[in-house]
């Protein structure tokens, strides 16, 4: 386990360095980047928001009770609470770089509530602007019937609900007025495997088709686009830099949008027992497959790869670097560094209590920016920040006495 230092203390801990053998399983064509769909900075408009030179990337935590504090990672301040508890137990926290989508319930209804952190960074151009205002608690919140799945980009914010057939897209404008308003609703056949997420200047959603599940998009009139792509039994879905990536029973299908025109590419898991979800930073997604083992998708060249470890893994995040492909905790609790060939570059000692780590295990939550992955445990009020670049850990303490989840913005 990692100390608990106050506010934040490097922790120097040995990695040792090993290695394992690739296997390239699949490719085709090369994926471009997308055309962007820029919008005006008024995204940002806040009462009195303060410029700074400096973006303030910030850890957000929210513990089972709905109770969220955010850390300046940049000032290295203490925890600050910026909302009190949930009406249910909290589920998940999501974020789009600004706001802070709490999401709780008791299994048979699901509340997503909105909070401003305060700390954002607007595209403009060829570069960005970076903010700080107050945190708020936005005015409103999204409810529905049985488990929801919320995603985000810059611009907008879907959330999901399967057992109704229904998708809501929230509009970051809005939000920024401190409220929800009314968002966009697209209704559909209600089925298990319901996914969407904004992307591009479109919504896209799994809808049903007879007996087949297809990629669909949606306009912001709510109006369906051509062409759709079969996803049979849809898992997860997730924006990289280049494309939306939808994670179906038999294959990732990559969906990119270039000068208005939508473009559907499969690519085909080379066996069943592949990842059931994908999760990553840039252009890196990675999952683990049911053996335990780490399965990366190259979005722009189409190529799924295998890498097994010593140990099983239990949860795993791509990331955005030359060097370094994803980060992993093992069934030692372990932090796994792996490169672009499947190589095990180097292995921490443990981060994560013995209690998280019988099987993949969604109660070890991981996030990930340029700067490093950070690491949420079962039990335990330490995020660790592993360093991937140069084999460093970092632990934070954070101001909850039974942690959920955790999410970045800034």
């Amino acid at each position: 386990m990692l100390p608990s230092p106050l506010p934040a203390v490097r922790a120097h801990l040995a990695f040792a360095a090993s290695a394992c053998g690739v296997i390239l399983l699949n490719g085709c064509a090369a994926t471009p980047a997308a055309t962007p769909q820029p919008r005006e900075e008024s995204a940002t408009a806040v009462a009195g928001p303060e410029e700074v030179a400096r973006a303030q990337r910030s850890l957000a935590v929210v513990d089972s009770a709905g109770a969220l504090t955010l850390t300046n990672l940049v000032e290295t301040t203490p925890p600050a609470a910026i909302a009190g508890g949930a009406h249910t137990e909290v589920t998940a926290l999501r974020s789009d770089g600004r706001f802070l989508f709490r999401v709780s319930g008791d299994g048979a209804h699901t509340r997503i509530d909105v909070v401003d952190s305060g700390v954002w960074t607007a595209p403009h151009g060829e570069h960005t602007h970076s903010y700080r205002a107050p945190s708020r608690e936005i005015s409103g919140a999204i409810t529905g019937t049985g488990p929801a799945h919320v995603r985000s980009t810059v611009y907008d914010t879907t959330v999901a609900f399967p057992a109704e057939g229904t998708v809501y897209v929230l509009d970051a404008e809005t939000l920024a007025d401190g409220e929800i308003g009314e968002p966009q609703v697209i209704a559909t056949a209600a089925h298990e495997g319901l996914r969407a997420t904004p992307y591009a200047g479109v919504t896209l959603v799994t809808v049903r088709e007879g007996e087949d599940t297809v990629i669909a998009a949606f306009d912001a009139d709510g109006e369906r686009m051509a062409p759709t792509a079969p996803c049979p039994e849809p898992r997860d879905v997730e924006v990289t830099d280049a494309a939306a990536v939808f994670l179906c029973a038999d294959a990732a299908v990559v969906t990119t949008r270039t000068r208005g025109e939508l473009a559907f590419d499969t690519v085909p898991l080379p066996a069943a027992a592949g990842p059931a979800l994908l999760r990553g930073h840039g252009d890196a997604l990675v999952g683990i497959g049911a053996a335990g083992d780490l399965w990366r998708l190259d979005v722009r060249n189409h190529v799924w790869t295998s890498a097994e470890t010593v140990a099983p893994l239990r949860a795993a995040i791509g990331v955005d670097d030359d060097e370094v492909a994803a980060v992993a905790v093992d069934a030692e609790g372990r932090a796994v560094t792996v490169d672009h060939d499947g190589a095990v570059r180097a292995t921490s000692a443990p981060i994560v209590p013995r209690s998280a780590r019988a099987e993949p295990s969604p109660s070890i939550r991981m996030v990930t920016d340029d700067d490093g992955v950070y690491v949420l445990g079962a039990d335990d009020d330490v995020v660790a920040i592993v360093d991937y670049r140069d084999t460093e850990l970092t632990a934070v303490t954070v101001a909850a006495s039974s942690p959920e989840d955790l999410a970045l913005v800034g």
